[in-house]
């Protein structure tokens, strides 16, 4: 069929109308598009090309709704871009998204027996020439598991076109990761240090992330998240096989919480907040190490956020310690550990034992005199809070203290 369509396309493009293509899940009165095409500016290998892409819905066909999705897949191609405009009959506002290889258009309405075009993606052009596939599907959902019109089309550079009825199975496959994350959290996907996709979490904690076209092979995907400070998580990594023309799923992925803290530097005694983003509705568990090997529980909020503070330090060993936490669910399971910070605890500063004899007329250094002596070492506290030289004892050593201190001046 390869070598059929290529003696076919020199001159003119070709669109094909797929009858069976199984990465989505077809519904059982699936249908295809009427004279589907892709026209691109440039068929040489690896070019950065633009794309024309246009078809008409079948007049048996239910209405394309607002709500409604146009999921264009480019498997061989590389970084397609989102559209730049749609031209034809169709009413609304569209809304644009990429996810690694597919562009998605929604927020539009298109009558039956209508065309539309979308107009403005660019992509970079595989490296065989049998491999300039392209996917259009209409779907209710974001991810293209319901499909209800359908068609595949050979990137071209004309606009003459030639129909062939064929069944084409693409050996590709579909992965589809779902999981539970903090709100907001934006999730990065890479493998083999290339980033593949990203995604943010829902509102209520969690994320779905498809990747169409993908390989039928072993992966290793590497997921992180940045919360909304630029705290990030530690990453998770899933080993998963995808297998050609199947959807395969991976769930249950609970993504580690994001953590930091308040000081790196307390005496012993002081207290320590530990904060960051986590699951509502799950539970955060804080470990510190060493001697105290302690734990501590706190339940983050509707938006996420947790904070737990450990308010005396005292029973901490002088020494760096260590501070992680994880993210449980109901049932007990529990995420990686988040990244590990570190805090150095110091002895406890000894009380002050404030001054020796009565400093409110400004005599310092008790001498019964008030002096050039007493205004070094008023000179020397300036500016801070220490009682040895707090002569209006308000806390504070300032111009009030001074002004006593000239006040009582004995030369």
């Amino acid at each position: 069929m390869r070598k059929f369509t290529k003696n076919i396309i020199i001159g003119a493009s070709l669109f094909i109308a797929l009858f069976v293509f199984s990465v989505g899940k077809a519904d059982a009165t699936m249908q295809g598009l009427n004279f589907p095409k892709d026209v691109i500016n440039t068929n040489n290998p690896e070019a950065y090309a633009q794309h024309l892409i246009r078809f008409s819905l079948p007049i048996e066909s239910p209405q394309i709704s607002a709500s409604d999705y146009i999921l264009i897949d480019f498997p061989f191609f590389s970084s397609p871009s989102e559209p730049v405009f749609l031209a034809g009959s169709f009413t609304g506002t569209p809304v644009y998204s990429v996810i690694d290889k597919r562009v998605r258009v929604t927020g539009i309405e298109v009558l039956p027996g209508k065309t539309l075009q979308v107009n403005g993606i660019n992509a970079y052009n595989p490296v065989h020439a049998d491999e300039y596939d392209v996917y259009i599907r209409i779907s209710p959902d974001p991810d293209g598991i319901v499909v209800r019109n359908m068609a595949q089309v050979i990137a071209w550079t004309t606009d003459n076109s030639v129909a062939i009825s064929a069944t084409i199975m693409a050996n590709v496959g579909t992965l589809k990761v779902t999981g539970y994350a903090a709100p907001g959290l934006f999730m990065t996907f890479s493998e083999n240090g290339t980033i593949i996709g990203t995604t943010t979490a829902s509102s209520v904690g969690t994320f779905s992330q498809i990747f169409p076209g993908i390989d039928p092979l072993q992966h290793t995907i590497i997921i992180f998240g940045t919360d909304s400070v630029n705290r990030t998580t530690s990453p998770v990594t899933i080993e998963v096989f995808t297998r050609v023309r199947e959807l395969t799923i991976v769930s249950g992925v609970l993504m580690p919480p994001t953590v930091s803290i308040d000081k790196e530097l307390i005496a012993q005694g002081e207290s320590l907040t530990v904060s960051g983003m986590g699951v509502p509705g799950h539970m955060i568990i804080v470990y510190t190490q060493p001697v105290p090997d302690e734990s501590y529980q706190v339940a983050p909020e509707l938006n996420g956020a947790w904070s737990y503070t450990i308010n005396d330090t005292s029973s901490f060993e002088i020494g760096v310690h260590s501070v992680w936490a994880v993210d449980q669910d109901i049932f007990g399971g529990q995420s990686l550990y988040s990244h590990t910070l570190t805090f150095r605890v110091t002895q406890a500063l000894p009380p002050n034992p404030g001054p020796p004899c009565d400093i409110s007329k400004g005599d310092l250094s008790c001498d019964t005199l008030v002096n050039i002596v007493d205004f070094s070492i008023l000179l020397y506290y300036w500016g801070t809070n220490n009682s040895v030289a707090d002569i209006s004892a308000d806390g504070n050593i300032n111009l009030i203290d001074f002004s006593v201190m000239m006040f009582y001046w004995q030369g």
